[in-house]
């Protein structure tokens, strides 16, 4: 079965595969092919470190301190209590969104890559 590949006005690839001469299904492929190489380095670094960078520094941390300005605490917290509250928010939940951002990522690459033999 052949498929026919292009792309549409907003950058986005859109693969044909044709059942039979009278209907054809359309799936999009959801990484552009500047994404797909993009991603492919990053999943070589690993999944720790893309926790690590993305996850924790690039969103726990700065999470953190936004919402401790938008937020602050009732009462004076030593400096113990805070940095348990840090590593808590920052952290796990940094952590936590590194983790779902990768299963996302990884399922958008094995979609647009299932049959070329790239994943």
């Amino acid at each position: 079965m052949a498929t026919l590949e292009h792309t549409n006005r907003f950058g986005v690839v859109v693969r044909s595969v044709p059942l039979n001469s009278a209907l054809g299904i359309e799936e999009i492929i959801y990484m552009k092919p500047q994404e797909i190489e993009k991603w492919k380095k990053v999943r070589d670094k690993g999944l720790v470190r893309f926790i690590a960078v993305t996850g924790i520094f690039s969103f726990g941390v700065p999470m953190f301190v936004v919402l401790n300005f938008m937020n602050p605490p009732n009462k004076p917290l030593t400096v113990i209590d805070y940095i348990v509250i840090f590593l808590i928010c920052a952290v796990a939940g940094g952590s936590l969104f590194g983790y779902l951002v990768w299963v996302i990522q990884e399922k958008r690459y094995k979609k647009a890559t299932e049959g070329t033999g790239a994943a």
